[in-house]
């Protein structure tokens, strides 16, 4: 169970000046993308027409292509999540559910065996324990390095014959250390995803090649700001909220707009980063959230798709040995 200093529960935000509020690190100004010209059409659906395509990409068998759909950057897809522990022995699921419809999107299987956290998402069914690495309704592979601190995930893309043809990145996460802090503090996660309008980003040179053909080296690169303006225009760079901290009740803040109804360290929401500045913008990209002990809160717009959130989100129920408990 997560201590009342780490973990980050919903509250209305209180207005700039108040003490706690983070306001120089959101200065970008309201509405703030901080994204490249071209990175969001102006001609972006609203969230009704990006829902009805996507159900018209469902109808039509199309089930992948809709997964990979940006969402909207004129409104919000509201979906929630399903945890299933399962019995002894058998490997955690969880379904990715859209909730004006409660359409299955998509399922998730946490590999038991593996020494790195490892899940294997599918636009299959969704019985317990059917996801395996042979499914050929495979759509994605979100594998974590041995402390958790950073993750990768991979979609189909690129040459066949190489990891089994799931060459493309689709995001990369990092969540800072803490384990050699003092006191213990909320989660701070980075997150780079390519720019949707561009093309299939992979690691075996193809498309991008050389040193930043990885989307975990570009990132590092933009957190020490040398990555090129040729790279920062393909990606998007996002960033937690800092949580605002009540020093009384010793317990960490954020304005869930009554999406999230339960404290918990793994809690958080993502808006876009300037690199460059350590600027925030202020729109929310992504909210995710505890609702119940085996239910979460989602949100997401562009540039993420359903498939890029869901991965997020199962980067922070993941257990991690990178904090200080």
């Amino acid at each position: 169970k997560s201590s009342s200093s780490t973990a980050v529960e919903a509250f209305s935000e209180p207005a700039a000046g108040v003490i706690g509020y983070d306001a120089a690190q959101r200065a970008g100004g309201n509405g703030a993308r901080l994204l490249f010209p071209g990175h969001a059409s102006s001609a972006s659906p609203t969230t009704t027409e990006w829902e009805a395509a996507f159900s018209q990409a469902l109808s039509s068998g199309s089930r992948l292509a809709a997964l990979q759909m940006p969402g909207p950057s004129n409104g919000v897809i509201r979906c929630f999540i399903k945890r299933d522990k399962g019995l002894l022995g058998i490997s955690p699921m969880f379904e990715l559910r859209l909730e004006s419809s409660d359409e299955l999107l998509a399922v998730a299987r946490k590999r038991k065996k593996s020494a790195k956290s490892s899940y294997l998402i599918s636009i299959g069914g969704n019985a317990v324990g059917s996801i395996t690495r042979a499914d050929e309704q495979l759509v994605g592979k979100l594998k974590a390095n041995l402390t958790g601190t950073d993750f990768l995930l991979r979609g189909k893309g690129g040459d066949p014959s190489v990891k089994k043809g799931f060459n493309a990145q689709l995001l990369a996460v990092s969540y800072a250390s803490t384990v050699n802090h003092v006191h213990a503090e909320p989660r701070t996660m980075t997150a780079v995803v390519p720019v949707p309008e561009t093309q299939v980003w992979n690691g075996n040179g193809g498309a991008i090649g050389g040193q930043y053909d990885s989307l975990t080296a570009c990132m590092e690169a933009a957190r020490a700001r040398n990555l090129p303006p040729l790279y920062e225009r393909d990606l998007v760079m996002l960033h937690t909220i800092k949580p605002h901290f009540d020093s009384d009740k010793q317990v960490h803040y954020l304005d869930f707009k009554g999406r999230v109804s339960k404290t918990s360290m793994k809690n958080f929401q993502l808006v876009h980063w300037d690199h460059n500045t350590n600027q925030l913008g202020n729109d929310l990209v992504m909210l995710f959230g505890k609702k119940g002990h085996n239910a979460f809160a989602m949100n997401f717009c562009y540039p993420l798709a359903p498939l890029e959130a869901f991965a997020l989100a199962l980067s922070s129920i993941d257990s991690k040995l990178c904090y200080a408990v």
